[in-house]
């Protein structure tokens, strides 16, 4: 190896070995609490200047960050006829506010490697683009560019022989590629985990969407019941549904809307030909409200539920939508922000009320007859 090029590379490591305290120092503050250093950082400031005495000579105490809004403001009490109270809590605020900029400043010199309070910690908050520079090392706790001169030292004195720099340069070599690919690892994650993120609040920002969407229709549900005006057509602010009844041992549909129409049943609910069919399921299921799901046809989708009704009454709500419909989906089959139960809770009670209106207007007819 030529030897300026010798010299070059060891001047340059020579150089490097004075960050091995800083690189120490670090490592030993990984992990430790900073931010209580950080709120009495300033006050032990503050209290140690105080008992220099050639300094307390010297100092304008009203320029003071804590004690100059105090002395301003109590100066104040023999020029105007504010109330005590009010000078003493404004005090206390703007010293309050004085002291957090003095926080602040001195969290600035926390993240300041050069400085006396440096901390990782506040580093790698305030800064921490340049503390990936650093991770590298810090987390390896067996490197020093102290041990890392000296073991070129020895290479390059105890031998000429150019083999042995071959081998020492490629063993660095590789040393730093794994970094590198360590780095580009660490980067790679961090990225996947930001797109998740990032999905997750698309989703959350949709369903917010959603949910403000059914809030409105409520609200005009239920103006029109209090004006006489609510009608079974009126539920439709989810998706396209079916209303059935159970019959003895079978279920009619009786209603429907944003459907095709079909007109499938009655369905016999003892037979097992009629198995898997989410009305039925949800018909011989013991439990209200609960979700049974089914796929007429490639593209479509059907959620059923058993609701208890007045007069000892059982219908079988269900829903009707696409797969593209991603408004239904999220309201009615994939429980994840929304708890789907209380979309089902909520159709419910429409309908008892619905139901309960209809019972009434047949009992006054009844009446009238």
């Amino acid at each position: 190896m030529n030897r300026s090029v010798e010299g070059h590379y060891h001047s340059y490591l020579e150089e490097l070995k004075s960050l091995d305290p800083i690189i120490n120092k670090m490592r030993g503050q990984v992990n430790t609490p900073w931010r209580k250093n950080a709120w009495i950082g300033p006050l032990k400031q503050i209290v140690g200047h105080s008992r220099n005495l050639r300094f307390a000579k010297a100092i304008q105490w009203g320029s003071l960050p804590i004690i100059g809004p105090l002395f301003g403001l109590f100066t104040t009490v023999s020029y105007t006829s504010w109330p005590f109270w009010i000078i003493l809590c404004s005090a206390v605020v703007f010293s309050g506010l004085a002291y957090l900029g003095c926080v602040k400043v001195f969290e600035g010199k926390m993240a300041n490697m050069g400085d006396s309070q440096f901390h990782v910690e506040a580093f790698k908050v305030k800064r921490p683009s340049e503390y990936l520079l650093w991770a590298t090392f810090i987390n390896k706790p067996g490197f020093t560019f102290g041990g890392l001169y000296d073991t070129y030292q020895t290479i390059v004195g105890s031998s000429s022989s150019y083999d042995n720099l071959v081998a020492f340069t490629q063993g660095q070599h590789e040393f730093l590629q794994s970094t590198i690919q360590e780095l580009q690892s660490s980067n790679d994650k961090y990225k996947a985990a930001n797109r998740l993120l990032q999905r997750e609040i698309e989703q959350i920002e949709k369903t917010v969407f959603y949910l403000i969407g059914i809030l409105k229709q409520v609200n005009t549900n239920l103006y029109r019941f209090t004006n006489g005006k609510l009608k079974l057509s009126d539920l439709d602010f989810i998706s396209g549904y079916s209303i059935y009844r159970i019959e003895g041992e079978y279920l009619e549909k009786f209603y429907d809307k944003g459907t095709s129409g079909s007109d499938f049943g009655p369905f016999n609910l003892r037979s097992d030909a009629h198995k898997g069919i989410a009305v039925v399921d949800a018909a011989n299921s013991e439990g209200d409200l609960q979700a049974f799901h089914d796929e007429p046809y490639p593209g479509r989708q059907v959620v059923a539920f058993k609701m208890k009704m007045q007069g000892g009454l059982t219908w079988v709500w269900s829903f009707h939508f696409d797969d593209d419909d991603d408004r239904a989906l999220s309201l009615v089959l994939l429980d994840g922000i929304i708890e789907l139960r209380q979309i089902r809770r909520l159709i419910h009670a429409f309908c008892l009320v619905l139901n309960d209106r209809r019972v009434e207007e047949a009992g006054q007819g009844a009446k009238a007859r």
